[in-house]
């Protein structure tokens, strides 16, 4: 999985042989990909700085492997553009290598040797591992596994906890977090949820707490005994 941020300058790279440097070329600001969104393919958004609407709406998504147009009408890549913003947007893209052409207008093809659309590292989290809060003193912890996307990863979890994977010194309760890798793709898991410790109403045959630590338990008894019998 890759996002890049590619400045897109004029090239000697030719499509077709048909591509030649015009002084009358749209003008490229930057080319940005996005492929974090797997269940809709990857998107390729092109920003022009020319006014030059009608050109700009005129170009054409094509895989270098052929090369074979894939944009609409010619394919099922979706294309859209925004004049507001100058913004040629393509969607829906599977994995391969493209540029954008316009062969009416006889200047050079946009993404240089290529522009790689690469989905085959989705990123994930999942819960490994859950700890409850047995002593109702804050000794609960989640224990998380990262799975794709590029490294370095951040973390950004509920109630302000520190920018790690894993987490600990947690009190009962509900937490979600948000990984986002160096491409910016983001990936949220909620509800993970920290239980707290037991208290006099639990029966004497329940699982009282999930923990690989001892802990005092009448020491942090509450209430009334249920009738429980304690051994």
């Amino acid at each position: 999985m890759r996002k890049y941020l590619l400045l897109i300058f004029l090239s000697s790279f030719l499509f077709l042989g048909s591509f030649q440097s015009n002084a009358q070329c749209p003008t490229i600001g930057a080319t940005t990909v996005n492929t974090c969104d797997f269940a809709s393919g990857g998107v390729i958004t092109i920003t022009f700085t020319d006014g030059g609407a009608t050109e700009h709406q005129n170009y054409i998504l094509f895989d270098v492997n052929g090369p074979v147009a894939v944009s609409s009408p010619f394919g099922s890549v979706t294309k859209s553009y925004n004049p507001g913003t100058q913004t040629l947007t393509y969607g829906n893209i599977p994995d391969g290598t493209y540029i954008a052409g316009n062969s009416a207008d006889g200047c050079p093809a946009i993404g240089g040797a290529g522009i790689v659309i690469d989905q085959t590292n989705e990123l994930s989290l999942f819960v490994n591992n859950v700890i409850d809060d047995c002593d109702n003193l804050g000794s609960g912890e989640i224990d998380i596994n990262t799975v794709g996307g590029d490294a370095p990863y951040s973390y950004s979890w509920s109630g302000a906890l520190p920018d790690q994977e894993d987490q600990t010194g947690l009190s009962a309760g509900s937490y979600d977090v948000t990984v986002t890798d160096a491409d910016n793709c983001t990936f949220t898991l909620t509800g993970i949820v920290v239980e707290e410790g037991p208290d006099a109403g639990t029966p004497a045959n329940a699982t009282v707490c999930n923990t690989v630590n001892n802990f005092d338990l009448f020491g942090q008894l509450t209430g009334e005994d249920g009738g429980g019998v304690w051994t």
